[in-house]
């Protein structure tokens, strides 16, 4: 597989997430697909849909904008932007009605055409603040947002 075959690859799968408004797609996994997410435990494909599944819940307008992808042979790095509106629950607090804009780097292997193992890492922390879950921080000191 050539590092372009590589990157779209890891294109399609994170356009096929928004396009079906949910996880990762069956046709696009390896059958020993692992995802490893922030702080979560390793995750496979089902774990993997569950977790989406809230995400696209409480922001069902949920958009992945990829903004760099990077390939070396089978290993695909990528920076992806989220954006959307917080309209349901999220972890335990109410719809904010907040919209919110982050970052998230992504990492996968890719085998045979699959994804076989995705490492990504976002700011949890800065979609709570965005929401309104959690005091907003500037310079280290908390800022109580309205």
């Amino acid at each position: 597989m050539t590092a372009d075959e590589a990157k779209m690859t890891a294109r399609n799968f994170i356009e096929e997430q928004d396009r079906l408004r949910g996880g990762p797609s069956e046709d696009l996994c390896s059958d020993d697909y692992v995802a490893y997410l922030a702080s979560l435990a390793p995750m496979d494909l089902a774990g993997h849909k569950a977790f989406s599944a809230v995400f696209y819940a409480a922001f069902p307008d949920l958009k992945h904008n990829i903004e760099d992808v990077v390939a070396e042979g089978d290993r695909v790095a990528l920076r992806i932007r989220f954006t959307g509106t917080n309209s349901e629950s999220f972890m335990g607090n109410p719809a904010s009605g907040r919209s919110v804009d982050f970052e998230a780097l992504v990492f996968m292997t890719i085998a045979s055409g699959k994804v076989k193992e995705l490492r990504g890492q976002f700011d949890q922390m800065g979609v709570l603040q965005q929401i309104g879950a959690l005091p907003a921080r500037r310079g280290g000191v908390a800022i109580a947002t309205a």
